[in-house]
């Protein structure tokens, strides 16, 4: 397993990241996005130590890969695979840390309430969360954390230009690569409960495919090895919907459906993956799994529905 970082912050402005939005009504979501996280603190490092930036501008996504990005820059791989960022997890959802919050639009052109503008909007304060991100080498933690520091100040999330979703980092801890040796092997079967979106191809239509399912373990592996799926069992997902995030690497915003969070994915393997190749594979599969979508926990068949978890250093539930 690679080594991964775990951050435990706490909010020291409103934050807002919308789940839901009903006409002047915005809802926030239970949890950060990955990519929210993922974008604010490259975005920072880029900032900081890219030599190249009007290049950079010009082909993106992609830079860091060509040669035009200089071999020597220290941030380079960590826009590559094994580096995952989880979503941030809040400690709990407590009533006092979610307030309703009114704002009001200005028309411009006549300097009055502008029509349909007064909005109402969750926002979260002064409450903690944490999240992980998976690095390759012990070397990138000082670049991790300077960008999570910078992220903190700047404020993630929406809003953020008006002072929301700024942070201090509470506690930072590093977790070693280790070999975990459980006291029952793994099952060839298991039950995947998704705790964040679970994206779906475009133009598919759930339930998915073995065929798919399986590119996206195998995406997701990459050179951890091949686990190969027998059948799909069963695939329940309580609800569909659409994520919407903005890409710096693209520059524009994106759009996907997706399968909510708790839905459940009953997969039997041809061979019982290894506790390491399912430590991986919980931290994501499918598109975006590199930001904590996809992300799941692992269970054996026949057992009840566990309890949130706050990290993914252990995403699995038999020993």
């Amino acid at each position: 397993m690679y080594p991964a970082i775990t951050f435990v912050c706490n909010l020291t402005s409103p934050f807002h990241s919308s789940m839901h939005m009903y006409s002047n009504v915005y809802t926030s979501s239970p949890y950060i996005l990955g990519s929210t996280l993922r974008g604010a603190i490259l975005r920072h490092l880029i900032d900081r130590y890219c030599k190249a930036l009007d290049e950079l501008q010009k082909d993106n996504p992609g830079f860091h890969s060509k040669s035009k990005c200089q071999r020597d820059c220290p941030i380079r791989e960590l826009f590559f695979e094994p580096t995952r960022f989880s979503f941030g997890w809040f400690d709990g959802d407590s009533p006092e840390n979610i307030q309703l919050l009114g704002r009001i639009s200005l028309d411009r052109e006549t300097n009055s309430v502008a029509e349909r503008a007064l909005l109402s909007i969750e926002a979260r304060y002064d409450d903690s969360f944490r999240f992980d991100v998976m690095i390759s080498e012990e070397r990138f933690i000082s670049y991790i954390e300077e960008g999570a520091k910078l992220a903190g100040e700047w404020g993630i999330g929406r809003f953020k230009g008006v002072g929301w979703g700024r942070f201090k980092i509470q506690r930072v801890s590093y977790n070693p690569p280790s070999v975990s040796t459980p006291d029952k092997p793994t099952p060839n079967e298991l039950i995947l409960r998704f705790r964040t979106p679970y994206v779906l191809e475009e133009g598919a239509h759930p339930p998915l495919g073995k065929e798919i399912v399986q590119s996206h373990i195998d995406e997701a592996l990459g050179e951890a090895g091949l686990v190969k799926i027998r059948e799909i069992k069963g695939f329940k997902i309580p609800s569909i919907s659409y994520v919407r995030r903005w890409s710096y690497e693209k520059n524009q915003r994106e759009n996907r459906l997706v399968a909510e969070s708790r839905t459940e994915l009953i997969v039997v393997f041809e061979q019982a993956p290894t506790i390491e190749q399912l430590q991986l594979l919980s931290w994501g599969i499918g598109e975006w799994g590199n930001c904590g979508f996809g992300s799941f926990v692992a269970d054996p068949p026949n057992s009840s529905s566990p309890e949130s978890h706050s990290s993914l250093i252990l995403g699995i539930n038999f020993t």
